[in-house]
């Protein structure tokens, strides 16, 4: 309803509401209003009447322009005429064009009622408005029985009260989104700063967190990886050695990591990962997930290698154990003749 200006409209309208205050001022000192009290000529409820007389004119205007156009297209029917088609087709099968044609102005016949119908829907629609514009226009007389010297005064007036309400929206409204901008910005900014924050704090406890496993995998105290979280970006650095057992070693302290600090119920781990890392290191790892409330699924192939207390805590907790005899489905897939 009210237009979305910028800040170059904004400032155009200051100047014109100024312009039009000084206006209405000079006219409110007019002969008409000897007091000077503006409110006695434009009062609230002639700007209303003014404002419903004319969306009732331009109603008024759409509905006859309806109805113009209903009349003409009831006056277009017309009858055709086929004998002269006889002329350049004689061989034209004239009984089935007049049978179309007599199916046609059937339709015409039931469409002209239905015009007809609306033609008096509009006309009475009309008559209406009329009626209740003629109910303002007596409003308006009682309220100050203008002459016509003194209406086209009072329209001037009201036309620019009209005006000058309208650009005082349109510029109050402006302040108040120009402010609903500035407060969005404000919280924006904060927002950015809390959330760093907190990626922070999420920060600091994931690396403590990787120190203390890293410290109990290795004994020897090797360098711990490092997570670098920003809201954006991460990186995740290893130092000393960069081979590929350090590297699954330090995926798995991250693992370990997240299942401490976070309600992730579980984890799982492969075979693979085990077979790159140092006896020891898997030792110590296998001895942290048995330290765990929180469950650990894990395939591991060989374990005749690592220590005893290694060897019974993977017995003591295995579910499955598979071999070449023990298969975990019917067909055995590395027997090629029975694919």
């Amino acid at each position: 309803m009210i237009p979305k200006i910028t800040k170059k409209e904004f400032s155009k309208n200051e100047k014109e509401i100024e312009s039009l205050l000084k206006e209405i001022e000079r006219l409110g000192k007019n002969v008409y209003s000897p007091s000077g009290d503006i409110k006695e000529i434009v009062s609230e409820e002639m700007i209303n009447l003014r404002k419903e007389k004319k969306k009732l004119i331009d109603e008024r205007e759409y509905y006859i322009s309806r109805l113009n156009r209903t009349t003409r297209t009831i006056k277009r029917t017309t009858t055709a005429e086929f004998e002269s088609l006889l002329e350049f087709f004689p061989d034209v099968n004239l009984e089935k064009l007049q049978n179309i044609e007599s199916f046609h102005q059937g339709i015409t016949s039931i469409l002209t009622e239905e015009l007809e119908n609306a033609k008096k829907e509009l006309a009475n629609k009309i008559d209406e408005i009329e009626k209740k514009i003629n109910i303002i226009i007596t409003k308006q007389e009682q309220l100050l029985n203008p002459d016509e010297e003194l209406n086209l005064f009072i329209d001037s007036l009201i036309e620019l009260s009209s005006r000058l309400k309208n650009l005082q929206l349109e510029n109050q409204y402006y302040k108040k989104l120009s402010g609903i901008k500035g407060d969005i910005k404000t919280k924006k900014d904060e927002l950015e700063v809390l959330k760093e924050k907190i990626v922070q704090e999420i920060n600091k406890a994931i690396n403590t967190k990787l120190r203390e496993i890293n410290d109990f995998i290795h004994e020897d105290k090797r360098t711990a990886p490092e997570l670098n979280l920003t809201y954006s970006k991460y990186d995740y650095e290893f130092f000393d050695n960069t081979g590929t057992g350090k590297a699954y070693t330090n995926l798995l302290i991250f693992d370990l990591a997240i299942l401490s600090l976070t309600k992730l119920p579980f984890i799982m781990h492969d075979s693979f990962l085990f077979k790159n890392i140092e006896k020891e290191a898997v030792e110590q790892i296998i001895k942290f997930y048995n330290s765990m409330s929180k469950q650990v699924f894990i395939a591991i192939d060989i374990i005749d290698m690592y220590n005893k207390t290694t060897q019974k805590t993977l017995k003591d907790k295995k579910v499955l154990q598979l071999s070449k005899d023990k298969l975990l489905t019917t067909l055995d897939w590395r027997d090629s003749s029975k694919k």
